[in-house]
């Protein structure tokens, strides 16, 4: 598996763009989310869905925002798991 991503393989494109998503990402949600914490008013993605919670937030903040920030480390780190775990998080 090394052996397939040698020292050319395109990393700093693929870190910035990690990283630029999970910082959006996380000030997109968390902006949606504060007013509840500030007001009480719920996010109006919860009143349309007329659910208890959204999904979408969970799934950003908990899996999409932590996966990325640690597949950029492990890219800018050299190790082989980031190539493998940036694979699944790009796609």
């Amino acid at each position: 598996m090394r052996q397939a991503f040698d020292t050319r393989a395109p990393r700093r494109g693929v870190i910035v763009f990690l990283v630029t998503m999970a910082v959006l990402l996380t000030l997109l949600r968390t902006s949606q989310i504060m007013p509840f914490y500030t007001r009480g008013a719920l996010p109006e993605m919860i009143v349309q869905a007329k659910a208890p919670t959204a999904f979408v937030y969970v799934l950003d903040l908990g899996v999409v925002v932590p996966l990325s920030l640690l597949a950029a480390w492990w890219l800018w780190r050299h190790w082989l798991w980031g190539f493998i775990l940036a694979r699944f998080v790009l796609v």
